[in-house]
């Protein structure tokens, strides 16, 4: 199986732009964000499989079952927010017209290859109010 993924993901892989999302940083009390940093991978991206999405059931919470829609198959070592590495944030993968989140990897050593899920990145206009918009103590609130 190990020999033909390879075989699969050499021959299918196509430039793909990747950026990593770097921690940011409390600059005099402020939140600063860190500017991505922009690259370029082979990758293989197909539709989840039933059982890409079985195991994204025993692994995930309820509300990101619905939420994996691509497997993306690569040399490169694909990065999560939580695996300690540098306090990146996840990978993402510029696919389709849209960029997409890695949310799961596993790093097939014996093959040389990584295998994710992932899924796009769709801001809804949310937004963080900046300090100044917050109300201070006293004003009218307890």
């Amino acid at each position: 199986m190990t020999l033909l993924a390879v075989t699969a993901i050499d021959r299918r892989a196509r430039p793909t732009p990747i950026r990593t999302v770097r921690a940011g940083a409390y600059v005099d009390g402020i939140w600063t964000p860190a500017e991505p940093v922009h690259g370029e991978i082979r990758a293989f991206i197909a539709a989840a499989s039933a059982n890409d999405l079985q195991h994204v059931l025993r692994v995930a919470p309820e509300g990101d079952w619905s939420q994996a829609e691509w497997c993306i198959w690569t040399r490169h070592p694909l990065r999560l927010a939580d695996d300690g590495c540098e306090q990146t944030g996840s990978d993402e993968i510029f696919w389709n017209g849209e960029w997409h989140r890695v949310h799961y990897a596993w790093p097939r050593i014996e093959g040389g290859f990584t295998k994710g899920i992932m899924r796009a990145v769709r801001d809804r206009g949310r937004t963080v109010s900046a300090p100044e918009d917050v109300a201070a103590p006293g004003d009218g609130f307890p």
